[in-house]
């Protein structure tokens, strides 16, 4: 009887001590825009996001989500990373689909056009698995991302780098416990603010119809995820994000676009669509590869405009059981115009230049 007593107060031990490892192991991750992004995410109800993204560091600063609902009553998230491993891109569909089952996944297909080897670096996969919540499917992605076995002990129970945040001057804060369950609603539905802006040139791309290979350990990523996608009838359009290409990256959109559509999945490159959109190259970047608040106000609208003619996606504009999305584009729209003000002094400071 006291043998079974014990084994029951053991038991007892067991899981409070797990669930209080787990939390503790939320809180203490370092805070950054990525742990909002996906905390935000997870606190999403059940079914009620339309279409996600993924990607790397170009998507969060481009997918305006509350501007997109405020225009079409289309909910988006964006789930991105920065400089994300292509290899990572499955496990984050396998948990996003957990909670959103049936959404439309968006991705990035400019991840294909780096070398993989140069991605699987210790920070850039930690920016994916440090920011799921704990299940198997993180674990699956830790065997398959990290090389040395004898590392991935680190990466189940990431509390292990990052248990001295509890202590110090710039330890757990009051704010972070709200991490506790890795759900924490995101104010802009994911969206990343950045205020700096640069000049650039547009380059005529349209007639550019040459192929150029990408790595051959990307291509191999790609038709693993398209294999993945096929046998999990995972809804998916590869999109190469806009910005200011070249040539060369024309003749690999290119290429990708080849493998992509041959395997019958849908590609579009909104570099085709720079008038459409209208981007001004003089205004709406930030840097080579990403956009500000003015380039994502346009990609976003016209993102948009597309899936609303190309899926059959309910404008839920008006419905109380989104009324968080109402707030959402408020929020957002007050921080757009401070934004906007912002990016506007610095273009000036750099035409007095």
């Amino acid at each position: 009887m006291k043998k079974i007593k014990f084994i029951v107060k053991l038991i007892i031990f067991i899981c409070i001590f797990s669930v209080l490892l787990v939390s503790v192991s939320y809180i203490v991750r370092p805070q950054s825009d990525m742990k909002d992004r996906f905390a935000g995410f997870y606190s999403e109800p059940k079914d009620t996001i339309d279409a996600v993204m993924i990607g790397a560091s170009s998507v969060s600063p481009l997918l305006a989500a509350p501007y997109i609902w405020n225009e079409y009553g289309i909910t988006t998230y964006p789930l991105s990373t920065n400089a994300q491993p292509a290899a990572g891109i499955k496990y984050i569909i396998e948990e996003a689909s957990k909670s959103q089952e049936d959404c439309l996944f968006m991705v990035d297909a400019t991840m294909f056009m780096v070398e993989q080897s140069s991605l699987m670096t210790e920070p850039r996969i930690r920016n994916v698995v440090d920011n799921m919540k704990y299940s198997f499917t993180r674990i699956r992605a830790i065997n398959e991302m990290v090389e040395d076995k004898g590392s991935r002990i680190d990466y189940y129970f990431d509390i292990s780098k990052y248990h001295s945040a509890i202590f110090g001057e710039n330890g757990v804060k009051a704010e972070d416990i709200k991490y506790f369950n890795f759900q924490s609603p995101s104010e802009y539905k994911g969206y990343l603010f950045v205020e700096a802006v640069d000049i650039f040139e547009p380059v005529d791309l349209s007639n550019i119809t040459e192929e150029k290979p990408i790595p051959e350990d990307s291509e191999a990523e790609l038709k693993a995820l398209m294999d993945y996608c096929e046998a999990n009838e995972v809804n998916i359009l590869f999109f190469i994000n806009p910005y200011a290409a070249t040539e060369i990256n024309k003749q690999e959109h290119n290429y990708i676009k080849s493998i992509v559509e041959q395997r019958g999945f849908s590609f579009i490159n909104f570099n085709d669509f720079y008038e459409e959109m209208d981007i001004n190259f003089g205004k709406d970047l930030y840097n080579v590869n990403h956009m500000n608040v003015y380039g994502a106000e346009k990609f976003s609208s016209f993102l948009g405009r597309y899936l609303i003619e190309n899926y059959a996606f309910e404008d839920k504009r008006g419905n109380e059981d989104y009324a968080d999305w109402d707030e959402a584009y408020i929020a957002w729209d007050k921080r757009a115009i401070e934004a906007k003000q912002k990016t506007d002094e610095n273009l000036g400071k750099i035409k007095k230049r």
